[in-house]
């Protein structure tokens, strides 16, 4: 079973159904802690502090490395990363903006 970032709350998405169109498979683990499997948005990748997470993924295991994408962060950081990106992305919905373009700049997490 994978989860998704839906809302920033964990859902589960069934894997023999495979990966819905717009969604990507990612697993996330720190070091020393359990791999966990996540589908999230593929609009994800455009927002700053997903970018964060994969530029550190880049330095860990370099650009070219084969197989999934992996984030070598604490899972509950990460819920905490899609829940700040749901946040945005319904502000944007509200506002009367596109959901797909995230508001640039930084996003601090406390």
């Amino acid at each position: 079973m994978a989860e998704g970032c839906d809302g920033g709350r964990p859902s589960m998405v069934v894997e023999e159904e495979g990966i819905r169109k717009g969604w990507m498979g990612i697993r996330v683990g720190a070091r020393g802690e359990e791999q966990r499997r996540f589908v999230v948005p593929v609009e994800y990748l455009r927002h700053p502090l997903f970018v964060g997470l994969l530029k550190e993924a880049e330095e860990e295991y370099g650009f070219h490395h084969q197989g999934p994408i992996f984030i070598p962060c604490r899972v509950d950081y990460f819920y905490r990363i899609c829940s700040i990106i749901e946040r945005e992305r319904r502000r944007a919905v509200v506002a009367g903006g596109n959901p797909h373009h995230f508001r640039l700049g930084f996003t601090g997490i406390s």
